[in-house]
């Protein structure tokens, strides 16, 4: 349309001389050349000296710079924009389809009139259709007007519902060449106004003029190539000179047209782009309601796992005698339901999944939910983000569009960008819509929006609930072993210090300290000399170090405890997904876990009192690759594990192990399972978490450019502390 407006006034430039140099040679030679464009140029100067001798030129020069510009001109003493004749509501003819008893009521087109009007006007073709007045119909003009009639939406002089056929005249007078050729003039009581097009439209039955029954508003679709936004409509006042006054001008509201609600796009706007981005199949219209509707308005952030190191202390008395910090980790994790809790955000006063999902409803498909028109103004919506916005627009459904567009332009709380003042300049109407069900509907609305809100957090609980027990189930477990292990180690390093013991007191023909080494508080008492203690405590020192020891007493006796060093260096142990190196003492009742050192090697130190054997094991997915070496003696070997069946494994420990020792490593073996198991578990739980954490922020923190608007930018400066 803007082309056109700007083919026009260069026409208009043309003719008026206003054309110069380069600009004229070039105009004229698209005329030589242009059979068209001679065509339009000889239609406006037609139309030019028409309009002089009406005294509108001026006007619809205005008009158009207007139209140019994106807005209407104002000052118009009020009358506004002159766009029809009769006296019937100019709205969306779509809008009644559904009141229409037939699709095909369509009305035949005639060019005969049974009855003589002096409203006709002889200079415009008179457009008859004959249709049926109980069943209504649809009729498009010439010129592209449409009027939809419902059914029984004519009566007679006497008020009485008319039956059988009717005859609907239309006359139309859209481009300015009709408007001259008819005679018909712009002004209203002296007036002058700018027109965008004008229209008659009558019914008869034989010689009878007949009038549109009230409530049965034909519905009328009008070309035009203006800006409708402060359009009025005015009734034709046929005046004695036969000349019209147009009178009683009235408001025009553009009366929407619903589509089905399943077609409206009413998420928010980050929402669809951010499911593409995760991997969701967007066009799974089901699985994307899910996930929407699901998302409550409380957030439980992500925790990232937090690891232990286990230490086991061994006490005697009140004394730390022995500490062991184990390599594995003992791994942790919280999740939080509880909205005042630290670990969520309440952003409840936002526009929430469960609103939406009611308004998506089937009860709201007559309403002005159901249009593309309330669709435009709930992206604005979604972007000011408080929910009370949203239902502004619920509370006054039974009011036009551009009533509550009125409340948000002119509220005090926040300003709003042109686009949407635009929005409300367009003066969007309502659908057809039974009022008297206003307020049950709005009822349904807050009850049904309660219903759908109480229902998703109680599943969105369940969720929490649900990984919260596997969290706990897996801390139990890990515990159980822990405890298990604790007790192992301390029964481990026990017998190893009896043996020390026992052995220094035979080196120095003693008989051994009877103690009981559980460690529970002993008697404590002062003593004067030093005695037979200085061999503990240098025999525990030796223990737990697991270093030699040499010990002279004062008559000279000697005592030796020997720890020398054993080192194994896996064959491509990089090939691995994890190695692990026992060794298998007698007569100890378990087994010693090697320490693996930053070169890949595996080392530990070996009591000279203690027979070892070696068992390797490298895991490489399910599969377990097995080297060992029996009677081991202090200094380094070299393991070439190979693939092992697991009948095999279980068979070798139980030849290179004691009953006690082999049981400790099933359990071991059990637990290395477990682990597996549980990190995968948790590095899928906590993806998820961070899928959700991507998908709320998408509805209630969400930007489609760089930053988050406030007040959600301050979350985001909080991510950093959250992953830690």
């Amino acid at each position: 349309m803007r082309k056109e407006l700007e083919l026009t006034k260069l026409i208009e430039s043309y003719l008026n001389g206003e054309l110069t140099g380069e600009e004229l040679k070039a105009f004229e030679l698209r005329l030589n050349v242009n059979q068209k464009l001679r065509e339009e140029v000889e239609l406006q100067r037609t139309t030019m000296e028409a309009l002089e001798g009406l005294m509108i030129r001026r006007s619809v020069q205005q008009a158009a710079k207007m139209h140019a510009k994106g807005k209407w001109m104002k000052g118009l003493g009020g009358a506004g924009l002159l766009i029809g004749l009769a006296a019937v509501a100019l709205f969306t003819w779509n809008f009644l389809q559904s009141d229409l008893k037939t699709e095909d009521a369509s009305a035949e087109l005639h060019t005969e009139i049974e009855t003589s009007y002096d409203e006709f006007n002889d200079f415009l073709e008179k457009q008859v259709f004959v249709i049926d007045a109980e069943e209504g119909g649809v009729v498009e003009g010439t010129d592209g007007t449409v009027i939809a009639i419902p059914s029984d939406a004519f009566v007679d002089e006497h008020g009485e519902t008319v039956v059988g056929e009717v005859q609907l005249v239309l006359q139309e007078a859209v481009e300015p060449t009709s408007i001259v050729r008819a005679g018909l003039s712009t002004t209203s009581n002296g007036v002058e106004l700018v027109t965008a097009g004008m229209f008659y439209v009558g019914a008869f039955q034989g010689e009878s003029e007949l009038q549109v029954a009230e409530g049965k508003d034909l519905m009328v679709d009008m070309l035009t190539p203006f800006d409708d936004r402060g359009m009025q409509l005015f009734d034709g006042e046929l005046k004695e000179d036969g000349s019209i006054n147009w009178v009683d001008p009235k408001p025009i509201e553009k009366v929407l047209q619903t589509v089905p609600l399943e077609e409206l796009h009413f998420y928010a706007p980050a929402f669809l782009p951010t499911l593409a981005e995760l991997g969701f199949d967007i066009d799974d219209q089901g699985r994307v309601d899910s996930i929407f509707y699901s998302t409550t308005c409380r957030y439980e952030r992500p925790t990232e796992s937090r690891s232990e190191v286990m230490e086991i202390d061994i006490v005697r008395g009140d004394s730390v005698v022995w500490s062991d910090r184990f390599d594995d980790v003992y791994a942790t994790e919280e999740a939080e339901w509880e909205g005042d809790s630290a670990a969520s955000i309440d952003v409840c006063s936002y526009i929430k999944p469960s609103s939406i999902q009611t308004i998506k409803q089937n009860e709201f498909q007559s309403t002005y939910i159901a249009t593309k028109e309330f669709e435009e103004r709930l992206r604005y919506l979604w972007w000011l983000r408080k929910e009370k916005y949203l239902d502004l627009y619920i509370e006054n459904l039974d009011k036009p569009l551009w009533y509550t567009d009125s409340l948000m332009v002119f509220g005090k709380e926040f300003s709003l960008d042109d686009e949407f003042y635009e929005l409300y300049l367009r003066r969007d109407g309502n659908v057809a819509f039974d009022h008297e069900s206003f307020e049950k509907l709005q009822q349904f609305f807050e009850e049904k929006r309660e219903l759908f809100r109480a229902s998703a957090e109680e599943a969105r609980k369940k969720v929490i609930e649900a990984r919260q027990a596997e969290i706990r189930e897996d801390q139990l477990t890990d515990r159980k072993f822990w405890d298990h292990e604790r007790e192992r180690r301390a029964e481990l390093y026990e017998q190893e210090l009896k043996l020390n013991l026992d052995e220094a007191y035979r080196q120095l023909g003693k008989t051994p300290s009877r103690r009981d080494f559980n460690p529970n508080p002993g008697l404590t008492f002062p003593i004067t000399n030093t005695g037979w203690k200085n061999v503990d405590q240098y025999v525990v020192e030796s223990t737990l170090t697991r270093t030699t020891m040499k010990y002279e007493a004062p008559n000279g006796d000697k005592a030796e405890i020997k720890y020398e060093a054993f080192n194994v260096a896996v064959d491509q142990v990089d090939q691995y997904d994890e190695v692990v190196c026992y060794l298998l003492g007698d007569p100890q009742a378990s087994f010693r876990k090697m320490i693996k050192h930053d070169d890949g090697t595996y080392n530990e130190k070996l009591n000279e009192l203690i027979d070892y054997n070696l068992l390797v094991i490298g895991y490489k997915g399910e599969e377990q690759f097995v080297f060992s070496e029996e009677g081991i003696e202090p200094g380094s070997v070299t393991a070439y594990p190979s693939l092992r069946p697991k009948g095999e494994v279980d068979a070798l420990i139980r030849r290179l192990a004691s009953t006690d020792t082999a049981k400790d490593l099933q359990t071991a073996f059990d637990y290395r399972l477990f682990q597996k198991d549980r990190d995968e578990r948790r590095a899928k739980r906590l993806a998820k978490q961070e899928q959700e954490h991507a998908i709320w922020r998408s509805i209630f923190c969400f930007s489609e450019v760089d930053n988050c608007c406030y007040p959600c930018r301050d979350l985001y400066a909080e991510e950093a502390v959250w992953s830690e």
